[in-house]
């Protein structure tokens, strides 16, 4: 018997999220890196589970978030 938690994560990975067209074509004139952070597995866990309800990328969420808290600054 797999939980509610277990079929959302299931679906995040089975889902192959593409970035919305105008990501794409900012993404193909900029330089992409990777950015790497260590964080709790429980924040981990609810970032995917946010991303998968809003179905975007877990990269688009997090992207999204950071440029939202900075614009607000």
């Amino acid at each position: 018997m797999s939980s509610k938690f277990t079929d959302v994560m299931k679906a995040a990975k089975d889902e192959k999220q593409k970035p919305a067209k105008d990501e794409r074509q900012k993404a193909s004139s900029e330089n992409i890196v990777n950015v790497c952070i260590k964080v709790p597995l429980s924040l981990r866990k609810r970032w995917t589970i946010e991303a998968t309800t809003r179905e975007v990328s877990l990269k688009d969420l997090i992207v999204e978030a950071v440029e939202k808290h900075l614009s607000e600054q």
